[in-house]
């Protein structure tokens, strides 16, 4: 595992989930009506880019950084240090 990384799980507006882990060029589509394990991939994750991956992969340096918040979605849930956070809300 990558000391420090954390990987955050967002949803877009059209219901797709999304994995990005920080720091990496790229964003992991979850295959359409995936029931995956967000603490399990997200730990793989952590450790390095997935070598096999069902869905989509967004190469985020192709994606215009006014565009990264549109594609990626709102944050679901984050996963650091073996544990899953909900996302931080402003007061």
């Amino acid at each position: 595992m990558m000391p420090g990384s954390w990987v955050a799980l967002y949803e877009d507006d059209d219901g797709h989930h999304i994995l990005y882990r920080d720091g990496s060029p790229f964003a992991y589509v979850a295959a359409s009506g995936s029931r995956g394990d967000f603490a399990i991939d997200a730990r793989e994750l952590a450790g390095g880019e997935f070598d096999r991956w069902d869905g989509e992969v967004i190469i985020l340096g192709r994606t215009p950084n006014a565009e990264c918040p549109r594609r990626l979605g709102h944050t679901v849930a984050v996963w650091e240090d073996g544990r899953v956070w909900g996302p931080r809300r402003g007061r």
